[in-house]
């Protein structure tokens, strides 16, 4: 048995939220000198879990004992590449580390017995995110974003209880990539020769559960079990540096310029 959840309601209102930020923040900017700019850089996130959509924990009983996973402390880390669509829209992608980390509970009431099992999941991550900017001074911007991301679990994980009565095994969803979706909202601070930097907030929202945790339980020889999806949905506080963006229109036309160069110079 499967623990019962929700995604649409809670899907439905986060989008309506980016999209109408997202619509205030085209039509309140004119000018911007972000337009044709390419740029790279890293970020680091601690990982936390997102109580407002119901996804704190999920538990599940079985007529012997009581199963409960919560989300624990995670991380991520990896490399983000920024190119400017228009003078208020950009496109964002990379790759990105994911440790998300999760603590099983296992209760047994007509014995008095609790036991816990830590465990982790790694996954990787190519988001896809169209990223809108409001311009509040020569150099500070507000940023919010929307997209999906393609994530890849590694691999199955497992673990014991400190009594080994309890194990848990967590199988990975059967599509081969789940994707996700992903918004964001943040500050940053942009310099012309020292890069840029950002400190924001991400919300990371699987369209499936990640996998499936199948709970053992040991009792005089017999064994009992229970199935609890793992949904994976967790909030960050975003720290990025960005190297100093390149113009892509300018190289490009230098290059046209010294191939024109080049072939004057053959014809004389």
């Amino acid at each position: 048995m499967y623990v019962k959840q929700s995604f649409s309601g809670s899907l439905k209102k986060t989008l309506f939220f980016f999209l109408v930020f997202s619509s205030f923040a085209v039509f309140s900017q004119r000018n911007s000198d972000n337009e044709g700019m390419l740029t790279a850089g890293f970020q680091v996130r601690p990982v936390f879990e997102t109580g407002f959509l119901d996804d704190v924990q999920q538990t599940n009983t079985h007529r012997i004992f009581t199963a409960t996973i919560k989300p624990a402390l995670g991380y991520t880390f990896g490399m983000v590449l920024r190119r400017s669509i228009t003078k208020k829209i950009s496109f964002e992608t990379g790759i990105n580390y994911i440790r998300r980390n999760f603590t099983l509970t296992c209760i047994d009431d007509s014995l008095k017995r609790t036991d816990v099992s830590d465990f982790g999941m790694v996954s990787y991550e190519i988001p896809l995110q169209c990223l809108i900017y409001v311009r509040f001074g020569e150099r500070f911007y507000m940023n919010n974003s929307l997209g999906v991301s393609i994530n890849k679990v590694a691999s199955k994980v497992a673990s014991f209880g400190g009594s080994k009565d309890f194990s848990q095994v967590t199988y990975l969803n059967r599509i081969f990539a789940n994707p996700a979706l992903l918004a964001n909202i943040g500050f940053e601070y942009r310099t012309p020769k020292a890069g840029y930097f950002y400190l924001g907030s991400a919300l990371h929202r699987p369209f499936t559960r990640i996998g499936t945790s199948v709970v053992k339980y040991d009792l005089f020889s017999k064994k009992y079990q229970t199935n609890i999806g793992v949904t994976g949905s967790f909030l960050t506080v975003d720290v990025r540096y960005f190297f100093p963006a390149q113009p892509i229109k300018k190289k490009s036309q230098n290059m046209k310029k010294k191939k024109d160069e080049k072939s004057g110079k053959r014809i004389n």
